[in-house]
């Protein structure tokens, strides 16, 4: 059995520079002029989640920069089998939600334009559900402030090392 702690950043600690939200991460749903009167699930449950990390910032005081790091860790749903929750932890989410829908959801929380984002490094990984939390609070976000020059450096060898991941990844699912 894997350790619980190490699929989860609860020992991180939230500053100026990183924002670590003990919230599930949410989709940002489309909205019509129906929500605003009416709203649905989806939407609510969106609106539920700003309140969550624009709290959570402020509390911090963070503020998006130009370079941003984020790292949704999703929880594993309750209806799958221990087994295979465990076998999920720390490895790529790769099922909807879309992670473009995570992203717009971080960065539409904040009543702030974020066109002065200019990197963005992003991943969506499993994670072990906090036990006796509500399910909203079961996952994490973190999201780090980059400095410019280290955002940089970062994209440059992202390019070489992304396609040394692939190779690594596409290998290891090979030999399964």
């Amino acid at each position: 059995m894997q350790n619980v702690e190490r699929n989860h950043p609860s020992e991180l600690e939230s500053s100026s520079e990183t924002l670590v939200v003990p919230v599930s991460p949410v989709a940002k749903p489309r909205s019509t002029r129906r929500d605003k009167f009416n709203p649905s699930k989806a939407v609510l449950k969106y609106r539920d989640f700003c309140d969550d990390f624009n709290a959570a910032a402020e509390k911090h005081g963070f503020a998006l920069g130009e370079a941003v790091s984020i790292r949704f860790y999703v929880p594993t749903p309750p209806s799958y089998s221990k087994r295979k929750a465990e076998s999920l932890w720390g490895k790529p989410h790769q099922q909807r939600p879309d992670l473009d829908n995570f992203v717009k959801a971080v960065l539409d929380a904040p009543k702030q334009d974020d066109s002065h984002i200019w990197y963005l490094s992003v991943s969506k990984v499993w994670c072990a559900p906090i036990p006796g939390a509500d399910r909203r609070y079961q996952g994490w976000i973190v999201v780090n402030n980059l400095r410019p020059s280290l955002a940089l450096c970062v994209a440059a060898k992202g390019l070489l090392s992304g396609v040394t991941d692939y190779l690594e990844y596409a290998i290891s699912k090979r030999t399964r």
